[in-house]
């Protein structure tokens, strides 16, 4: 089973601000990727029993979305297969690959 915890903040009329804390479960781990990558979310737990769970970390291997945008602004040939990345929404581009599940796309070429 895989654990996402998502912490955002809610401001209220008299007293500041409010934490909220939201916990996602998921039993597949391209399920849990994908949602973090959505979320831009940088580690999630993998509870393989009770006593024993391992962080996953969802950029070791995959750019992140500001990280992608700029190398695909400074070599779009590469990236996206174009000449220029002129008139291209690029963040949109980003999250079509991975909702469309061609992570192979934005992957770290280590």
């Amino acid at each position: 089973m895989y654990k996402i915890t998502q912490v955002t903040t809610e401001k209220r009329l008299f007293f500041g601000t409010k934490e909220i804390e939201t916990v996602y479960k998921f039993e597949e781990y391209n399920d849990a990727l994908l949602f973090a990558l959505n979320e831009q979310i940088k580690h999630f737990k993998h509870i393989v029993s009770n006593s024993v769970q391992t962080n996953r970390r969802t950029f070791d291997r995959l750019y992140t979305c500001k990280q992608w945008i700029k190398l695909a602004q400074n070599n779009p040939k590469h990236f996206i297969g174009l000449n220029s990345s002129q008139g291209v929404n690029l963040e949109r581009l980003y999250y079509y690959y991975i909702n469309s599940n061609k992570l192979y796309y934005i992957q770290k070429h280590i």
